[in-house]
């Protein structure tokens, strides 16, 4: 999982708690790309 919920509570507004599954099913955030088993996140 990604950081989007708690970047996407840090610009609206403070005093939040945003949870990752529930922004997704609202279409608040897109949801993270998956990797295979062959693939590594590089940052």
């Amino acid at each position: 999982m990604d950081d989007k919920a708690l970047y996407f509570a840090k610009h609206h507004g403070k005093n939040q708690v945003c949870f990752y599954d529930e922004l997704v099913e609202q279409g608040q955030i897109k949801p993270a790309m998956s990797f295979s088993a062959n693939e590594a996140e590089l940052f």
